[in-house]
């Protein structure tokens, strides 16, 4: 209810309730009293008529409160039978619990309480009970003594009624005055000395349109006004939209453009936002198209360049939905998390206003300057070297700018393609991203739609290419095209209805999460295809990767794999039909498949085009665990799967498997003492003999984050230092820092080598390849006209001597050591030690550098131990030439070192040597030189923070 008081009331916000939800005594309460919570489960969204018992989940609004909704001393244990919040039955749904406010809230001294806060569940909270367009649920509170006035009926706000309706007014105020209901200003009731009054009106008095009921009281002294409004709600106008209008923003010019809903089966929709100050006004009440499936309204007079949130509010519960096809989406639950550093400027939520996501548009917003002297060609299938990375874990500040400054690190590393996982806006902000709700919105967590841009712009620039992560087979409850057709009590959390254009009411597949994208919707195939044109087009990323495609198909399979991964007809002409729509907006996109299925339906989409995640985790696994059983990898080859063409992905390892250093270290062969697995320095010279083992073979090759440096982290390692299934999505440690450790950055150098074979020889592409990997000697044979090709690597945890298979006599050249070897035996036997690898050319090859860098330190903090990340801020970052400030939280005492290395691990300053601080925050400042007082030039370098407690890396790009 929108309050207007002309006496000090202190702070207020608006109500959303649409009926009458809760009913207080006493009806003005104060913080103060003891007051009786009566709550009509059958008003609201109504989940829980019929549900006995109902718990209160309750807190209050204070003038601690960071933003008007915001919940203090909530009260209530979620998912329990908590008898303090259990409430009475009464009957007829309603349900009572009677509390004295100060002690039930606990409050402290000093508080002042504006308004209760509720929501309503059943004992395990699988049922939720709110408003009727889910918000939660506010009930004022007053101050002692004050002089307050309220309409009891019609309650709520954003009211409509129907022509022809009577409404009835009642009126009430905290002491005896004169009390007077106005409609449009006009007096229609009055009643002197009273605390309550009563009126009536009839909506053919006024007509449509919208219209105003204003209680006015006054004793005296204090004149206060509690109002609300409504709208007679006209006639829908049937209308076709203008040619060419799509589902979304249409933009006609600076100032003027057409929203277009698809929404069958409503009856009607308004567009609401700050063009109507987020009420309904029938100026932006949307028509209809013939069909009757499609809602669309024109609005005119914006102001160029200016920013306007808004939703469409849906039928009599006043849905409120956002725009699905908006770039850009408020969250009121997680934008406050996002520091200005990684999206600045963000636009507020409106609060108090509305519920759930809010869309924004910017009629006249400026283009993106691409820059056009770019000369960039997009790598060959055959050659890619795919970096697969969760932006959340790769760099402590996590947004689009700082990742675009370790470019450098990946170009160096002989990457050509960066594999990001999902960065659609998602629910929450801390996720891997496969739980989206707005595909055309780059997640705010990350940074700007522009700052993405340029990330892509720079990558092109070194000729690196840009794959997404998508998730298209399914979708979660924040997406509006869930919430459009949803029943909260259907299944075990609500499911879409039959009515839903886009959604199955249920999965038709094993492994389903989030709600079932039904693909052989024509309105599915329709928004899919939009999404994955926009990526293209809007930020000229180069494909990709489509999580669980194995799902977009409508036979049903729920609880039977086998059946699942069977040859399916109707699924593959879904990815004929949408890998045909990518290429007609670039012929030459990457479509990735993660599918999974059977090799007779991945060999058709191999075959036309696509290519398909090949997972050879297992064999890999056992390969640097120094064990023969289930290490014959050669299924990484698409001719060992009898595809036309080298459309597999070969890894080894990608978000989705365990760590292969992780398991090397744990699980590792222990049999030879002088070559135990699971010593670290064992463990990372056998991952160089993966790496050679893998990238090399012709095909795109793929390996997961940080791999390169022998991270040793488990998949399901816990913020706590234990490991656990629960913390498989959970944020991993970010060490930067081992790139200064000689073993970790001489794996980075031999990664670089391997890759750059691929990349710059056409040998290892070639289609003349054979494989023998089924033993404890792994050999690899390429043959190519520009020069033939042995790669060979001992897994075994003893020598092993065997023939090579070398195919001609003659000189062969070893790669990594820069030797030659005179074959004058084709028969003659080598020897390979535990672990080692070779890769011999009959062309000599430039040597790769895999001289050893200076360490950063010679003791590794143990990936078990427990240390606390003091939380390393650097602003500002890019540091110019004045220099920066640099802070850190210590949790108590410890002696701690703070020092700036270079890339190569040379030390470039000290700024503390062991000094003993106290537990707190710190401040300290780099002036941009070295130790010599000499301009550090520009370029990366790596802080690094070291203690006995505590520990962290920080990334600096210095740029002047």
């Amino acid at each position: 209810m929108r309050r207007k008081l002309f006496a000090l009331l202190g702070w207020t916000v608006g109500v959303l309730s649409h009926s009458q939800v809760i009913t207080t005594i006493p009806i003005f309460p104060t913080q103060n009293d003891t007051v009786t919570i009566i709550y009509d489960a059958s008003q609201g969204n109504g989940q829980l008529a019929g549900f006995v018992p109902i718990y209160a989940h309750t807190g209050v609004i204070t003038n601690t409160s960071p933003t008007p909704t915001s919940w203090m001393h909530v009260q209530g244990t979620w998912g329990t039978a908590d008898p303090k919040v259990l409430m009475t039955p009464l009957g007829n749904n309603l349900h009572q619990i009677k509390y004295h406010i100060p002690t039930f809230y606990n409050l402290p001294q000093g508080t002042i309480v504006y308004k209760m806060a509720f929501v309503f569940r059943n004992a395990t909270g699988t049922r939720v009970g709110r408003n009727a367009d889910g918000s939660d649920i506010f009930v004022d509170v007053y101050q002692p003594g004050q002089f307050a006035a309220k309409l009891v009926k019609p309650f709520g706000k954003h009211l409509i009624r129907q022509i022809n309706q009577v409404i009835q007014i009642e009126g009430a105020s905290s002491d005896f005055g004169t009390l007077r209901i106005k409609v449009n200003g006009t007096t229609i009731s009055q009643q002197n000395n009273t605390k309550t009054i009563t009126g009536s009106i009839n909506t053919n008095l006024l007509g449509f349109g919208k219209h105003y009921i204003t209680l006015e009281a006054t004793n005296g002294s204090t004149t206060v006004y509690d109002s609300t409004y409504f709208i007679v709600q006209p006639p829908v106008t049937v209308q076709n939209p203008p040619a060419n209008v799509k589902y979304g923003i249409n933009y006609l010019n600076d100032s003027s453009l057409i929203l277009c809903l698809h929404a069958p089966f409503k009856q009607f929709v308004y567009a609401v936002g700050d063009w109507s100050d987020w009420e309904l006004d029938p100026k932006y009440f949307m028509k209809r198209n013939q069909n009757g499936d499609v809602w669309w309204i024109q609005i005119d007079g914006l102001t160029p360049k200016q920013q306007y949130r808004y939703q469409y509010w849906i039928d009599s519960t006043l849905l409120q939905v956002g725009d699905v096809y908006a770039d850009l989406q408020l969250d009121p639950w997680n934008d406050q998390y996002i520091p200005p550093s990684v999206f600045p400027n963000l636009i507020p939520y409106p609060h108090g206003k509305t519920s759930h996501v809010v869309s924004v548009l910017q009629p006249g917003e400026d283009p993106y300057p691409w820059d056009t002297t770019i000369q960039y060609q997009r790598p060959p299938k055959e050659r890619l070297v795919i970096y697969e990375l969760l932006l959340r874990d790769f760099i402590h500040s996590h947004n689009f700018k700082s990742l675009k400054d370790t470019l450098p690190y990946l170009k160096n590393l002989g990457v050509n393609a960066v594999k990001i996982m999902p960065i659609m806006e998602f629910e929450g902000n801390e996720s891997w991203g496969y739980n989206p709700m707005f595909y055309f919105a780059v997640d705010k967590y990350y940074g700007t739609k522009n700052d993405f841009k340029r990330f892509v712009e720079e990558c092109h620039r070194n000729g690196i290419a840009v794959i997404l992560d998508i998730a298209l087979n399914h979708s979660f409850g924040q997406n509006p095209q869930v919430r459009m057709y949803f029943n909260p009590n259907a299944g075990q959390y609500g499911q879409p209805t039959p009515e839903n254009p886009w959604f199955n009411e249920t999965d038709r597949h094993p492994f389903g999460v989030g709600f079932d994208y039904n693909h052989e919707s024509p309105h599915t195939r329709q928004f899919s295809k939009r999404v994955m044109e926009y990526w293209i087009r809007e930020f000229k990323i180069d494909g990709y990767r489509f999580d669980l495609s194995k799902g977009f198909t409508q036979n049903y399979t729920l609880g039977n794999i086998g059946a699942w991964n069977q040859y399916d007809q109707s699924r593959i002409n879904i990815w004929l039909d949408y890998s045909s729509h990518i290429w007609s907006v670039d012929p030459t996109a990457y479509v990735i498949l993660e599918h999974f299925a059977n090799n007779d339906e991945e060999t058709v989409l191999a075959n036309n085009g696509m290519m398909l995640w090949g997972m050879i985790h297992e064999a890999y696994k056992q390969c640097i665990l120094g064990f023969q059983s289930n290490s014959n990898f050669s299924w990484i080859s698409h001719q060992a799967r009898g595809w036309n063409s080298p459309h597999v992905i070969g890894y080894a390892v990608s978000h989705d498997e365990e760590r292969l250093m992780y398991e090397a270290l744990n699980f590792g062969n222990t049999s030879n003492s002088n070559h135990n697995v699971r010593d670290l320095n064992v463990a990372l010279k056998r991952s160089e003999m993966i790496a050679t083992l893998l990238i090399p073979i012709p095909g795109p090759k793929m390996w997961w984050q940080f791999d390169e440096l022998g991270y040793p982290y488990s998949i399901n390692y816990c913020p706590n230092g234990t490991i656990s299934t629960s913390c498989r999505t959970d944020k991993k440690p970010i060490r930067w820092d081992y790139i200064q450790v000689t073993n970790r950055a001489r794996l980075y150098k031999v990664y670089a080598a391997v890759s750059r074979l691929k990349t710059q020889y056409p040998a290892f592409s070639t289609n003349n390849f054979t494989l023998d990997v089924g033993g404890l000697i792994k050999r690899i044979f390429l043959y190519h006209p520009s020069m033939d090709v042995v790669i060979l690597g001992n897994i075994h945890v003893q020598p092993i001597s065997f023939i090579p298979g070398f195919n001609k006599t003659g000189t062969w050249y070893e790669y990594f050591t820069n030797t030659s070897l005179n074959v004058t035996d084709l028969n003659a036997q080598i020897t390979l030690q535990p672990g080692e690898y070779r890769i011999y050319t009959t062309s000599p090859l430039p040597a790769p550098d895999l001289s050893p860098i200076i360490p950063l330190s010679v003791d590794e903090v143990p990936s078990s131990a427990q240390v606390f990340d003091p939380g390393l801020r650097v602003y500002p970052n890019p540091v110019p030439a004045t220099g920066t400030s640099i802070d850190f939280y210590l949790h108590s005492l410890d002696e701690v070192s703070l020092e700036i290395f270079d890339l190569s691990g040379r030390k470039v300053t000290t700024l503390l040597d062991k000094e003993k601080l106290g537990g707190g925050t710190h401040l300290h400042w780099w002036n941009g030189k070295d130790s010599f007082g000499n301009e550090v030039k520009a370029g990366m370098y790596i802080l690094k923070l070291t203690g006995k407690q505590h520990s962290a890396t920080f990334r600096l790009n210095k740029v002047h």
